[in-house]
């Protein structure tokens, strides 16, 4: 369905019974959208076929003509040329050129398809590590172009998530925590540098997991989602974090 923001004017998009669709993404332009359809008797969490609805057109076709390919969380570049989901047969993250068709297929177990960089040419996104027999995330920066990992932006034992780019994509702010624990639970907020690959990090408040991080459009702030871990009923609040002045 698409209703307007103040919920007027609803109307239905597809008629997808009796097969399930869910999994919307819109693209940048808002001409188009991606979405997930499964058949019938097919679980909400298992793979599906990606479709693209126009909404000018009202027409809805699958993205790959190839059944084969499934997936999910279907993604826009920001210009719209290319769409990214998590292929889960080959356990890689597929980057599609629309005008093409043609694929890019960057490997990844952990099932997250990450974030484009601003241009469109890069991917950052999380990946399992083994250290001994503890498993955590870290994460990768590829170029889109040329799908191989570049670098590690951590090569420390630690875990690194939630990875967000600034607007003029010369930054990605992150969350990251020790494995060992040394320095408590909390994950911290983390800068990394594109251009030099230095770290920054700018929390160290142990009473507080930092996450889930959107850059305002200028790039001087960003709002950050924290999470105290003393409290027996603590729930998730919005800070806003500003990086001329360091404070939260």
């Amino acid at each position: 369905w698409l209703v307007g923001t103040q919920g007027a004017n609803p109307r239905r998009l597809t008629t997808c019974a009796p097969s399930s669709c869910s999994g919307v993404a819109f693209s940048p332009r808002g001409d188009l959208l991606a979405y997930e359809r499964r058949e019938p008797g097919v679980a909400p969490e298992a793979p599906a076929r990606m479709w693209l609805y126009d909404l000018a057109s009202g027409a809805s076709a699958p993205l790959f003509e190839d059944e084969r390919i499934q997936g999910y969380d279907p993604r826009f570049s920001p210009d719209g040329s290319q769409v990214a989901l998590y292929d889960t047969a080959s356990q890689s993250i597929r980057v599609t050129a629309l005008d093409t068709g043609e694929s890019s297929l960057i490997g990844s177990q952990l099932g997250e398809v990450g974030a484009f960089s601003p241009d469109g040419e890069s991917l950052v996104f999380p990946d399992i590590r083994a250290v001994g027999r503890q498993y955590f995330p870290e994460l990768w920066l590829v170029r889109v172009d040329a799908p191989r990992r570049i670098t590690a932006l951590r090569g420390e034992a630690q875990e690194d998530f939630a990875p967000a780019w600034s607007p003029d994509g010369g930054t990605i702010a992150f969350a990251s925590r020790r494995i060992d624990r040394t320095e408590g639970f909390a994950s911290q907020l983390m800068l990394y540098d594109v251009e030099s690959g230095t770290v920054e990090q700018l929390t160290d408040d142990t009473r507080y997991n930092q996450t889930a991080f959107v850059w305002h459009a200028s790039g001087e702030r960003l709002l950050v989602q924290r999470f105290e871990l003393s409290g027996a009923n603590a729930g998730p609040a919005l800070w806003v974090y500003e990086l001329a002045t360091g404070e939260m």
